[in-house]
């Protein structure tokens, strides 16, 4: 999985020129698990991101897919300048950002951030588990135990 590799490497796996085409950022998407590509300019410093939703949209729109990805990429996007799982969670809880660049002082992405690895350590830290436990139907194989007590209550 992509969130276990060192920083710097899954930036370069899923880093893009902005002139690459469309298509060409279908294909890198489909070739890597992170669900978002970086769009770089010729000195590398991230001009925007591009998720399957951006293209969706893009091709909705009728843009050809071989136009070039800078044309559709989000150039507000939101980015770290250090790993702060903190500011992490609050892009998540914010905005649903699940993918948070963290950029150097030039503007190049250096590491990314997977809101589910920081999700899955501050659960860990806090010990506390959300769980819910669907039970449904009538219970009628306990029956009459369930006449009594509610099925989700049996032991």
């Amino acid at each position: 999985m992509a969130e276990s590799q060192c920083g710097g490497e899954i930036v370069s796996r899923i880093s893009i020129a902005g002139s690459s085409s469309i298509l060409q950022g279908i294909q890198q998407l489909n070739e890597c698990s992170s669900k978002i590509l970086l769009v770089i300019d010729a000195l590398g410093r991230m001009l925007g991101t591009v998720t399957d939703g951006d293209i969706r949209n893009a091709i909705n729109n009728g843009v050809a897919l071989s136009s070039p990805i800078d044309g559709i990429c989000n150039k507000g996007f939101k980015s770290l300048a250090a790993r702060d799982y903190d500011a992490a969670l609050v892009f998540y809880e914010d905005h649903g950002i699940r993918r948070i660049p963290i950029l150097d002082e030039s503007g190049r992405a250096i590491d990314i951030i997977f809101v589910e690895e920081v999700l899955a350590l501050s659960e860990s830290q806090t010990g506390k588990n959300k769980v819910v436990v669907m039970a449904g139907g009538r219970g009628a194989r306990l029956d009459p135990i369930t006449g009594i007590v509610p099925k989700p209550l049996l032991p």
